[in-house]
């Protein structure tokens, strides 16, 4: 779809270390997926995210320590310790994702592109990916 401002795309999957956690119709939400590169984080509706947090919590789990955000003031912050992680070895202990669009592009992100950097704990890393609470 066209907009004056930013872009609309079709997403049909996204996968998590290759577990799928959502299709077409979760994305069909509001405006359906935005593409706006001013924007600092990725917000996808509330399925999404709950599908997204939970199987990367399966996924790392018995290898990295769920941890507090760096912020008190969002305490919905997903995020995950592990001594001496750093930003270049991610890919040891968390997996890709992987976006599918409509036309069949694929985009597969490495954990530093849906990362960030926690800030007050060394080795701590939180998503990227927040819930816009739509539904």
């Amino acid at each position: 779809r066209v907009h004056p401002t930013y872009y609309v795309v079709t997403t049909d999957t996204w996968e998590v270390g290759g577990q799928t956690i959502a299709t077409a119709g979760d994305f069909n939400v509001g405006y359906g997926t935005v593409m706006d590169s001013g924007t600092t984080f990725t917000y996808v509706p509330t399925k999404v995210f709950h599908a997204f947090a939970a199987e990367l919590a399966k996924q790392v789990a018995g290898v990295l320590e769920k941890t507090p955000g760096p912020d008190p003031s969002y305490p919905q912050d997903v995020c995950y310790y592990r001594e001496g992680s750093a930003q270049d070895t991610l890919g040891e202990h968390y997996p890709t994702l992987a976006l599918t669009f409509g036309g069949g592009a694929r985009l597969e992100l490495p954990p530093s592109n849906y990362l960030f950097i926690h800030g007050k704990r060394a080795g701590a890393f939180c998503l990227g990916i927040m819930d816009n609470f739509s539904r």
